[in-house]
């Protein structure tokens, strides 16, 4: 019997190594790896078409799927984990920072639906207080998940979340890091934070 082929997208992330250079295998299926970079780039055709008969994906794009009736199913198997604290910047020129003052800015993210992101709105207003509605986000990317409607304003064609962060046409980003100088994280010792 011909073994069943299956489309996957898994990151290049260390401990799944084997699997995807053929050392361990299964008996009952073969795995056809397709690439995506970044990863998080495969997670719009899955959602959408299906496109993958196995993907990797963010827990929140995966939510937002079963809440819109999309037909997948999660295998608990986490490939990546972080704490968010340390991906979120502001510009060094408006001063020292603190969550509260996001009050009335312009923040950049990536899609108002990324996991990060959530993660950070989340820290942001449970444990900073922050009114999020009191905040003019600006977002670069479609959400991953057609139905959902984002009232968020769309960044202008051909510009990155960093460039608009560097050039004072945003004054903070979620879900980013950078090595400038000119840009300061929100959380000046994430570690610490997020151990709180």
């Amino acid at each position: 019997m011909e073994k069943l082929r299956l489309r996957a997208v898994l990151g290049n992330h260390p401990h799944i190594r084997a699997v995807k250079n053929g050392e361990l295998r299964s008996e009952l299926f073969d795995l056809d790896f397709k690439e995506f970079t970044p990863t998080n780039a495969a997670f719009k055709p899955m959602v959408r078409e299906q496109a993958f008969d196995v993907c990797e994906m963010a827990i929140v794009t995966y939510l937002m799927a079963r809440a819109h009736g999309k037909p997948l199913v999660l295998l608990p198997a986490a490939m990546v984990g972080r704490f968010q604290h340390g991906h979120a910047l502001y510009r060094a020129d408006l001063g020292t920072l603190e969550p509260a003052d996001l009050e009335g800015k312009r923040v950049g993210i990536r899609s108002f639906t990324t996991t990060t992101g959530a993660w950070m709105r989340g820290i942001l207003a449970n444990d900073h207080g922050v009114n999020l509605d009191r905040i003019n986000w600006v977002t670069f990317e479609d959400p991953h998940v057609a139905e959902y409607v984002d009232s968020t304003e769309r960044a202008p064609k051909g510009k990155t979340i960093v460039q608009m962060l560097g050039d004072g046409e945003v004054d903070a980003v979620l879900g980013e890091t950078s090595s400038d100088p000119e840009l300061k994280p929100l959380f000046a010792d994430p570690a610490a934070e997020a151990s709180l």
